[in-house]
């Protein structure tokens, strides 16, 4: 446990050279760069101005040690426990926030009927004692560090806001400043702040001069100009403004991130820490489609020109030569296929990179982000039934997923997905497929979770309540014991529960067995194997999934195999029918989907063929 000394002395090691100060809180993840706050620092620099950024949540999380910081961090939602930490020292609410004792029930957290909870798996404890003792910790430190920060005379202070997670200590720590420095202007933004939330931000507090919401580079920027010429904004709520020239971006200054981690933390080992960059912002599918669970589709998408991309990856490799770039691209453009992949592959000048993508690519597709040397992938399979996909509204059918997920595992890209459920008119024949398939499917890799659906706020669920079915929508109680009284809670709550009909809900018996199943796949899969090979003129397939008393070998011709190895129609010819009988391949939406994996040479001559 780190002294008021260490922390004074950490704080001013990395601080008090500029005019203002941005202040990453706890509890966002320590082991991701927090971009924003990068971005306005980088376009203040690019104007004159000196900005600073202050890795505070590191900074706690070295004073109550790392691995508990994350276990507090990965803590379920409807505990909030996070922001229940700092609830005293925002607002002077009892320690934990309102009604603590009962922060481990799912139902009361939530307003759920307690026959309809979702949470299917045991959930760990909520330690409360141990929990009360470490609110004492983040009350002593977050007052602490507001008042060595007010020291050192900047002329104003940020904090960045994270969903669920950074609120409350960034009131607290904003209140800290006000109180110890009166004249210092507080500032507050970040992903909290995003449309009419800013509003219930500002409501949260007087000691916050201003909440920016939205995007707001140019209006930073602006507000730097005023804050120079001494003419401050009267407003509190600055609204953002979309950037339409992305090019101007500076290049992030990563190194103040490293630096931090590596003071803070004592340690020189970076290989936990995940580096991002932002190629494009908001979503082009959701300009056509949006999904139905998303509240990101407000934002207009743009892009940066590849040629600016380009050099930026080659100056990221530079710095970073051993890391994998994670791109913040809610679905890389599709214009990069043709004019930024070529660009960048097989030359080691760029960087391993990882981003999210739709779950419809071909396999010539998925060769060439192999070859840009895109190393993991997060896409929207969801799941594989095309009438859960349809409620969802994704615009892809549960054979092109399905199909996706085995040339992904045959190129060699990790793949890091979602499975969903608790759809407002789903049926449960969907899951009893889905249940049905899935032991077929333990050679690929399974997904992170099987995650039951949340009404967030901004979403077309909430936003269209009726079309979709849904009454009685209430938000979760938990942000009433989080928050105080005078808040603008309307405006604050996330998360929300309602009433719709859902044949998931009404029977959680087989959802928990699709849980059980899902559970076992990530224990099977790296064990389990159904391949084919080419060897001495014929194809061999060997099946170690399991399903059988042992291990099953096939060997085709060339016919044959070219009939079982590419997604098609389903003819009810003998070679397909002889695949589904064999479990080498299942029909889904009237057409044969193979499961045999091989390689991505192998593949694409029997394609040609």
């Amino acid at each position: 446990m780190k002294t008021s000394q260490d922390i004074k002395e950490k704080i001013c090691s990395m601080a008090g050279e500029g005019d203002i100060l941005i202040v990453i809180p706890p509890f966002g993840s320590v082991d991701h760069i927090s971009l924003g706050p990068h971005i306005l620092q980088g376009l203040a620099k690019k104007h004159g101005y000196q900005v600073d950024l202050l890795y505070l949540n590191i900074l706690f999380a070295s004073t109550i040690g790392v691995e508990y910081y994350d276990q507090i961090n990965d803590t379920p939602n409807f505990w909030m426990l996070c922001e229940r930490l700092f609830a005293r020292s925002a607002y002077d609410l009892p320690v934990l926030g309102k009604n603590s004792e009962s922060c481990g029930d799912e139902a009361q957290a939530t307003a759920e009927n307690p026959g309809k909870i979702r949470n299917l798996r045991e959930q760990r404890p909520f330690e409360r004692e141990s929990y009360l003792e470490l609110e004492q910790t983040c009350y002593d430190f977050i007052h602490k560090a507001s008042s060595i920060v007010a020291s050192l005379g900047y002329k104003a202070v940020g904090c960045s806001a994270g969903m669920t997670r950074q609120t409350n200590a960034s009131i607290a720590f904003l209140q800290g400043i006000k109180k110890n420095s009166p004249n210092t202007v507080t500032l507050l933004g970040g992903d909290n702040c995003k449309g009419e939330m800013a509003a219930g931000m500002a409501s949260l507090s007087s000691a916050v001069d201003h909440v920016f919401s939205d995007e707001s580079e140019q209006t930073f920027l602006r507000f730097l100009r005023q804050l120079t010429e001494k003419d401050l904004p009267e407003q509190q709520l600055i609204p953002g403004e979309p950037l339409n020239n992305f090019d101007q971006l500076p290049l992030p200054d990563y190194e103040i991130y490293t630096r931090q981690y590596s003071y803070f933390l004592e340690t020189e080992d970076l290989s936990k820490t995940n580096i991002w960059y932002e190629t494009s912002r908001g979503c082009w599918w959701a300009q056509k489609v949006t999904c139905t669970f998303c509240n990101e589709y407000h934002t207009s998408h743009r892009q940066k020109s590849v040629p600016r991309v380009v050099e930026d990856l080659k100056k990221i490799k530079q710095l970073f030569p051993d890391k994998m770039l994670l791109l913040t691209d809610l679905m890389i453009p599709r214009s990069y296929y043709k004019q930024l992949l070529p660009a960048i592959s097989h030359q080691e000048v760029f960087p391993e990179l990882g981003c999210q993508v739709r779950a419809e690519h071909s396999l010539e597709e998925l060769v060439l982000l192999k070859k840009a040397k895109i190393k993991a992938v997060l896409p929207g399979i969801e799941s594989f039934s095309t009438n859960l996909l349809k409620l969802m509204n994704k615009g892809i059918k549960a054979r092109q997923g399905l199909y996706f997920l085995r040339n992904v595992m045959c190129v060699g890209i990790y793949t890091d997905w979602l499975m969903l459920w608790g759809f407002p008119g789903d049926h449960i024949s969907d899951y009893e497929e889905i249940l049905e398939l899935l032991p077929l499917l333990r050679h690929l890799q399974p997904p992170r979770v099987f995650n039951p659906l949340l009404l967030s706020f901004s979403s077309p669920y909430f936003e269209d309540l009726e079309g979709h079915q849904i009454s009685n929508l209430r938000p979760w109680k938990i942000f009433d014991q989080i928050y105080p009284d005078w808040a603008d809670k309307e405006k604050l709550t996330i998360f929300y529960t309602g009433d719709f009909p859902s044949e998931s809900l009404e029977n959680l018996g087989l959802i928990r067995k699709i849980d059980e199943a899902v559970n076992r796949w990530k224990e099977d899969w790296k064990q389990s194997k159904l391949a084919m090979v080419f060897f001495m003129g014929s194809y061999l397939i060997s099946d170690d999934r399991g399903l059988f008393e042992r291990e099953k070998t096939h060997v085709l011709n060339q016919r044959q195999a070219q009939k079982i190895m590419i997604s098609q129609k389903y003819d009810h010819s003998e070679s397909l029918g002889w695949a589904v009988q064999e479990k080498l391949g299942v029909i889904l939406d009237a057409w044969y989907v193979p499961l045999v994996t091989a390689s991505p040479e192998l593949l694409s001559d029997l394609e040609k063929g």
